[in-house]
């Protein structure tokens, strides 16, 4: 969440480790390989906007 990433990124780390926030057991269960994607994305779109302010 942003509320979680941010203060990291306002602290001038340069990246995060995500683990299984991002890529869930349910996930590799199923083989929801869209859903990594577009988790993916939507969690680089927020590191940017984070990282624009």
């Amino acid at each position: 969440t942003e509320e979680s990433l941010r203060p990291w990124f306002e602290a001038g780390v340069v990246a995060v480790g995500m683990g299984s926030k991002l890529v869930s057991a349910d996930i590799l269960k199923d083989g929801a390989w869209d859903k990594l994607e577009q988790r993916s994305k939507d969690t680089v779109a927020l590191i940017k906007s984070i990282r624009a302010l």
